[in-house]
């Protein structure tokens, strides 16, 4: 019966790989998993319920990214794209974030192949859908209940009115967590802008994608916000 190959000589496997220019040297597996672990480590220090759930979405990334990086051969644009999004979002220590990494793969992908085939690229963010009196009232619903937005912005935007659940935990947390209320770089932030943050997360801080809601609900959060936001 044949044995398992070992961690070393696998490790050993990949790093020859990376040499010659079969696989990226920062989606090699362990590497790719270890350095997640620490950035999701970093992002929530004290809440491990929510490091597993950041580093399960790691990982799907890292599969999907390694994959899609194996589809091509080297020197060509498409690796060349994987290669630059790894760069911009996984080349800070303590930071990286393979889940940007993949949708900015995907995004400049797509755009890449529209362009070579001559087509129109499509818009890389969802349309908000049409806006109405009652947006911001299910919005606030939302952030103060499946959202759960308010357990580190606090309520009405207000982070220094935080559930008591959450409250000692986010005082530790560095960058803290954006005021809604008086911030004037959510008032330069398109809508657009600000579903991306709420959608995909924010790298380098703890705001991670929320997606355990859809489209829809994160427009309506997003007029909610509007209405709270008076710098």
């Amino acid at each position: 019966m044949n044995k398992p190959i070992r961690k070393p000589f696998r490790i050993a496997l990949a790093t020859i790989a990376i040499i010659i220019g079969i696989a990226s040297p920062v989606l090699a597996g362990d590497d790719a998993i270890s350095k997640a672990r620490t950035s999701c480590t970093n992002k929530w220090p004290t809440d491990f319920r929510m490091q597993k759930y950041c580093l399960d979405k790691q990982k799907t990334s890292i599969q999907e990214l390694a994959e899609l990086f194996d589809q091509y051969s080297q020197g060509t644009v498409e690796r060349d794209i994987v290669i630059r999004c790894r760069d911009k979002w996984a080349a800070e220590p303590g930071t990286e974030d393979y889940k940007m990494v993949l949708y900015c793969t995907n995004q400049q992908m797509e755009a890449y192949q529209a362009l070579d085939s001559g087509s129109t690229p499509k818009a890389d963010r969802p349309t908000p859908t049409s806006a109405n009196d009652t947006s911001p009232t299910i919005g606030e619903a939302l952030y103060h209940g499946k959202g759960v937005c308010k357990s580190c912005h606090g309520y009405g935007g207000d982070p220094s009115n935080l559930p008591i659940a959450t409250g000692d935990q986010l005082k530790r947390m560095h960058p803290k967590p954006t005021d809604i209320r008086t911030s004037t770089d959510i008032q330069k932030k398109t809508d657009q802008d600000i579903f991306q943050i709420i959608k995909l997360g924010s790298p380098g801080t703890a705001m991670i994608a929320m997606d355990h809601v859809n489209d829809e609900e994160i427009w309506h959060i997003i007029s909610y916000i509007r209405t709270i936001n008076r710098p």
